[in-house]
């Protein structure tokens, strides 16, 4: 089980502060498991605001590539089409934009290698399936987004299971409520990646908590 420890801080010393303590967790994972999920919000798409100045990637960039760490930008932004080239060009190896926030017409452009599909637990499947023709990976959101902490949507795991049946060739991704135990239900349902941020962060031991959602397999 792929799992992305995340960080989501109102602003960049508390970012980069958290950036520092993931990079510290994940840096002796196998390189192909050394990713870190970063949240962006701007206040307009998301109730708050968190970090979202992509003029001050480029500092993370460094911490990361000198422990062969990949970014994941999570866009919880109105038009994220105008950015969404600033932040791969500023250091981000794959960003999320969220199908709620783009004209449908701009989805089969936008998609691709480096970027992935977002839906947040109102989405209705249907309109989901049809974005997601388009798409090689799709992120879940199964809480509100905004606030971290969030309780899980559990209507997510309907939707991963006829995500899985009707686009089988997508990559799914969740985010938001991931414990141990909504994460191996994602995982069952047919998630292949999941993002985990408070769990990780406020747990005891946050080393056993990330190995406890790695051994995760789906049956």
């Amino acid at each position: 089980m792929l799992v992305l420890p995340g960080v989501d801080e109102k602003n960049f010393a508390a970012t980069e502060k958290c950036f520092r303590d993931v990079l510290a967790l994940i840096k002796n994972l196998p390189e192909a498991e050394r990713w870190v999920h970063v949240d962006v919000t701007d206040g307009t798409f998301t109730p708050n605001s968190y970090w979202h100045n992509v003029a001050e990637l480029p500092k993370l960039r460094p911490l990361a590539d000198a422990v062969k760490v990949k970014i994941e930008i999570h866009l919880m932004i109105a038009r994220p089409e105008c950015q969404l080239g600033d932040w791969l060009r500023s250091g981000a190896d794959r960003v999320v934009i969220h199908a709620e926030a783009l004209e449908f017409k701009d989805i089969p452009i936008m998609l691709g290698e480096a970027v992935v599909l977002g839906v947040v637990p109102a989405t209705p499947i249907e309109r989901l399936i049809v974005s997601a023709e388009y798409a090689k990976q799709v992120l879940f959101l199964a809480v509100k987004p905004g606030f971290s902490g969030g309780k899980f949507d559990e209507s997510t795991l309907d939707k991963i299971r006829v995500l899985q049946k009707r686009r089988p060739n997508v990559t799914i991704e969740v985010d938001g409520g991931m414990n141990l135990e909504t994460a191996r239900g994602v995982v069952e349902a047919g998630a292949q990646m999941i993002v985990s941020t408070s769990y990780i962060r406020d747990h005891a031991d946050p080393k056993k908590a990330l190995e406890l959602l790695r051994r995760l397999q789906s049956n």
